[in-house]
């Protein structure tokens, strides 16, 4: 049997078929429509929050200390464990947990984290569990958290500038949550500088101190 036989006799064979593949197409089409209208719109904002550059922290610091020391390989920070990622401050659990326990006026002082669950169960699938709101503040932020981490976006973007996106099904809440991510994130953001300045000073004293111990006994020896 040739190849055009064949698919001579595959058209016969499904043309005594047909209104069966019809009515499968049609039921097909049916259900992906369902499925399109049963998924909600998803709206999306986006932030640039503030301009980041790569010149390493205290340099001037740095240089001081080498001309001191008499090390022109100096470390680049005195505490590189201290060092902020701006990104991974962004997208952290203590940022998230932070953002759903403050409230938002405009929603009738409603905690974030409640109106997330709120419209979570509104926008359910019909087989999904609604989520009940824990009673206890700890786990309360937990459950905020978690539901907030698939709709934030963090980056850095090739000018050095922080780019924040946040989704969500309900618009009226997006441009608010957005507004308190920001600003948790700046305040983080300062609060960690204020830290690593304040471990980097100590680094300093210390060394300060020991190289004046270190000349003391030079000087005792002269």
């Amino acid at each position: 049997m040739t190849s055009k036989e064949l698919i001579k006799n595959i058209f016969l064979r499904a043309g005594r078929y047909k209104i069966a593949i019809l009515a499968a197409g049609l039921l097909l089409s049916a259900a992906l429509f369902l499925y399109a209208r049963s998924k909600p719109a998803t709206y999306t904002s986006k932030a640039s929050v503030f301009p980041l550059n790569a010149t390493p922290d205290n340099n001037l610091a740095n240089s001081a200390l080498s001309q001191l020391f008499g090390n022109s390989e100096a470390p680049k920070s005195f505490s590189q464990e201290a060092t902020i990622n701006i990104v991974e401050l962004a997208l952290s659990r203590n940022t998230r947990e932070a953002v759903v326990m403050e409230r938002l006026p405009e929603k009738g002082n409603k905690l974030i984290v409640d109106l997330l669950i709120e419209n979570y169960n509104k926008n359910k699938a019909f087989y999904a569990k609604p989520i009940i709101a824990p009673k206890d503040d700890a786990s309360l932020a937990a459950t905020g958290g978690m539901m907030l981490k698939g709709g934030i976006n963090a980056k850095i973007n090739k000018n050095g500038i922080l780019e924040v996106n946040y989704s969500n099904t309900d618009e009226s809440l997006v441009s608010p949550i957005s507004y308190v991510l920001i600003e948790k994130i700046g305040q983080f953001y300062k609060d960690l500088k204020v830290k690593k300045a304040q471990i980097d000073y100590n680094f300093t004293v210390r060394k300060m101190d020991s190289l004046q111990s270190v000349l003391n006994v030079y000087d005792r020896r002269a």
